[in-house]
């Protein structure tokens, strides 16, 4: 009788330890999916975090430090898209107030604006290099520093008109900064003729942001 009770409770301890490692296994499985399942979320949000980062350095990318512009220190530009593949640059002086714009039609990389100084007078202008669109108008407008106050000067076409005794259309003519004279050149169309322009063919009004 003995015997078999020794036999009896041999199995019954067997048994026990045997349940008590099912039970350890199962626990350390649960554990082991719950942790790969925590790390999967964490690598969901480290891609959502790179995503918007990217965003924003595309945001970003479409801010240009201009530096010193018509006196004004930390200047900037920033893009506006209009119409497929035209963008507008307006140009910021420090305290956010625009100065300046140039408008372009198939180049959105960088503003396409010189500082030179195309008059002598020993101040340098702003001169906004302006393509219309497809078509190939272009434009070429000057932006100055009058007593604290931004001018922009635009051709007097009318003059230009009457002195060459020629009608010009709005495709008929481009107005381009030319960076080897340093002055802004006059260019007929028709015949790719150049006329270097002076102030005195200039019309100068106070800039605002609205006038174009």
């Amino acid at each position: 009788m003995c015997k078999r009770l020794k036999h009896l409770c041999y199995f019954m301890l067997l048994g026990t330890i045997t349940a008590f490692l099912a039970c350890s296994c199962s626990q350390i499985k649960n554990e082991t999916t719950a942790g790969e399942s925590v790390t999967a979320v964490e690598s969901t949000t480290e891609e959502t975090t790179t995503t918007e980062e990217s965003e924003t350095e595309k945001e970003i990318s479409k801010r240009v430090e201009l530096g010193s512009v018509l006196g004004f220190e930390n200047c900037y530009a920033e893009i506006e898209q209009g119409a497929p593949n035209y963008y507008i640059w307006h140009i910021f002086n420090s305290e956010g107030k625009e100065i300046a714009c140039q408008f372009s039609y198939g180049c959105d990389s960088k503003p396409d604006i010189v500082i030179a100084d195309i008059d002598g007078d020993g101040s340098d202008k702003l001169i906004s290099n302006c393509c219309y669109g497809a078509d190939g108008a272009e434009r070429a407008y000057v932006f100055r520093n009058r007593n604290g106050a931004v001018e922009v000067v635009m051709i007097d076409l009318e003059k230009i008109q009457k002195e060459l005794g020629t009608a010009f259309g709005a495709n008929k003519y481009k107005v381009c900064y030319s960076a080897d004279k340093n002055q802004l050149v006059f260019v007929n169309s028709q015949d790719n003729s150049e006329r270097v322009l002076s102030m005195d063919d200039m019309i100068f009004q106070e800039y605002t942001p609205d006038m174009f």
